[in-house]
């Protein structure tokens, strides 16, 4: 169904992690690692049912997750420019020659969760995926290179808890996954589940330019905020921006949060800051404080604009120098860690490159962070 392309997943919304600097307690569970595995090579051989916790996984497989199945002997990658890997019958996908990986596992729940919001967040699954939680049907997503989050919250309980996952390797998405890559499949990203506060920040956006003849930093914050109590709860609100330990700006306040989406900005303008350029990175802290949450954020001030038709960063004109760039490691497929992004960032510099042009897709997050840590 082309109009379906999400079910019951959480609206999109920047990445980040929050932390309660006050609590000695991990608010935050991995669900990396090894996982229960049965691959078929249609729709129709899949272990229908496989979800339920007392269907018998024993006798299946392992398979790491994050991966891609076929680096582990179950199926096989393709390699693809111009044409589709599959018969094109748009917008249709092929229900013979579809495989389908079915994943499972067991994960406890901490006690000290009871009474927050509980999320699961996929950050990456080629191509579709439906999810279950002790047998209750979760929600289902598609978009190979783009997170999937979902509210659990009813669906866990204390102690031991199962998740299943139906992976199809072809999707009414598949359409626009095509172009000079590799196609692999499976859980190829992180898998994540976390719990939060009632009320906490739901994502937010920040401009960090430059004004003054580019010597001063022009910031503004646009933050939204949720809370899902019944009630109107006072919430404290700190924003600041530290150089190293240097406090350079710093907003505190007390809101009374209405139940529900609400909106906050803010913004300042900091004296004579150091300018974020290629050949130096400079970045500050921008830390949002919102109740027990505090979230971390590198930023860079910077001002990109164009002139004349003239490319300019911070007034000088830049030629952009890059390369494309897949999310390709040759044994792990579409699993990238950290050594390899860092390695390919290390050739782009000595090469004196200053661009580089994700192809196709976005990236796992912590590329984008890289990238501006060191100059690109």
């Amino acid at each position: 169904n082309i109009d379906v392309i999400r079910e019951n997943t959480e609206r999109p919304r920047a990445h980040f992690v929050a932390v309660r600097p006050a609590s000695d307690s991990d608010w935050s569970q991995s669900l990396n690692g090894a996982w229960k595995f049965h691959y078929a090579d249609s729709p129709a051989a899949r272990p229908a049912g496989f979800h339920a916790p007392d269907f018998n996984v024993s006798a299946w497989d392992e398979i790491p997750v994050p991966s891609n199945w076929e680096r582990h002997g179950h199926g096989y990658p393709i390699y693809v420019n111009v044409p589709y890997p599959f018969e094109i019958d748009e917008p249709n996908v092929p229900t013979d020659d579809n495989p389908v990986g079915s994943y499972r596992r067991s994960f406890t729940l901490p006690d000290h969760w009871q009474g927050e919001e509980l999320f699961l967040h996929f950050g990456a699954v080629s191509s579709a995926f439906y999810v279950w939680l002790n047998g209750e049907y979760v929600g289902y997503s598609e978009g190979s290179k783009t997170a999937s989050e979902f509210r659990v919250t009813e669906h866990l309980r204390p102690g031991e808890n199962t998740i299943a996952v139906e992976v199809y390797r072809w999707s009414t998405g598949s359409y626009l996954e095509d172009q000079d890559f590799w196609s692999l499949s499976g859980i190829q990203r992180d898998v994540t589940l976390y719990a939060r506060p009632q009320q906490r920040v739901r994502d937010f956006f920040v401009l960090a330019e430059l004004t003054n003849d580019y010597t001063d930093g022009d910031f503004s914050l646009e933050l939204a905020l949720s809370n899902d109590a019944e009630e109107t709860q006072p919430v404290d609100v700190t924003i600041a921006i530290k150089d190293g330990e240097e406090t350079l700006f710093s907003e505190s306040e007390t809101i009374e949060l209405p139940p529900g989406d609400s909106e906050r900005r803010y913004s300042a303008v900091l004296d004579d800051v150091r300018q974020w350029s290629v050949e130096y990175p400079n970045q500050y802290t921008l830390s949002i404080a919102v109740g027990d949450e505090r979230i971390d954020q590198k930023i860079g001030f910077r001002t990109v604009e164009i002139q004349n038709g003239r490319f300019r960063v911070n007034g000088k004109l830049v030629k952009l120098k890059g390369v494309n760039l897949h999310e390709h490691h040759e044994v792990t497929g579409h699993v990238v860690d950290e050594a390899t992004m860092l390695k390919d960032i290390e050739l782009m510099k000595a090469a004196n490159m200053n661009a580089v042009r994700n192809s196709h897709y976005p990236h796992q997050e912590r590329w984008y962070e890289l990238v501006s840590e060191h100059g690109l």
